[in-house]
């Protein structure tokens, strides 16, 4: 079968077409594509370099951030005590009865309740121990146990109270819930609290000649 020149023609052009469209599809198309992703890889690299080059410009002015941080940590964290005993919360009501016109019939011991994972890695944990207690004061008395409390060294705040006319005494009585915090995980210690030393009175009330009882 012989092919005749015009023949011959179409079928180059149409081997041209094919050998375009495959060299489009195996070779030109992927690199186009390869080359999009290379773009769209250089655009986040370049995003990302100049995020570290703005946190290096500005490395001095963070480890300063850090260190007022620190700073601003250790003091929150010196707040809280490790530990608090029924002892702490006897001192602080005799304190309390000591320094203000205010009286505490009587109290109840808290135990104390877990009330966040403050560093979680460090077992660094905080507590609430609420005391609570019955109370007779005059209105500034009353006052005056609230802003006391709350300026304490130790973390401590009066989470609630109620009051009620005394007719008798003009004053007020109710109750009230004192909430102490602690922290425990820290490097501080319990301390036992200052108990100034107390006059306890003749050794011997009758006067008598200790000896042998016959």
């Amino acid at each position: 079968m012989k092919i005749s020149n015009r023949d011959k023609g179409l079928l180059l052009g149409l081997l041209g077409v094919v050998l375009a469209v495959v060299s489009y599809v195996l070779i030109y198309n992927p690199t186009t594509l390869k080359t999009e992703t290379l773009k769209t890889e250089v655009a986040a690299l370049q995003k990302r370099v100049e995020k570290l080059t703005e946190l290096e410009n500005n490395m001095d002015h963070y480890k300063k951030q850090i260190e007022v941080n620190k700073e601003v940590a250790e003091k929150v964290v010196e707040r809280f005590p490790a530990e608090i005993k029924p002892e702490n919360e006897i001192v602080y009501v005799i304190e309390l009865e000591d320094e203000l016109d205010v009286q505490f019939p009587t109290l109840t011991y808290g135990t104390p309740v877990e009330v966040a994972v403050t560093d979680k890695n460090a077992g660094v944990n905080a507590y609430c121990t609420a005391l609570n207690l019955s109370y007779r004061a005059t209105y500034q008395g009353l006052k005056d146990v609230i802003l006391h409390t709350a300026g304490k060294t130790d973390r401590m705040v009066v989470d609630s109270l109620t009051a009620s006319f005394d007719a008798t005494t003009g004053n007020l009585a109710g109750s009230m819930t004192i909430n102490m915090y602690t922290l425990t995980g820290t490097e501080k210690v319990y301390e036992k609290p200052y108990v100034p030393a107390m006059y306890m009175g003749v050794s011997n009330i009758f006067g008598t000649i200790e000896g042998p009882v016959n």
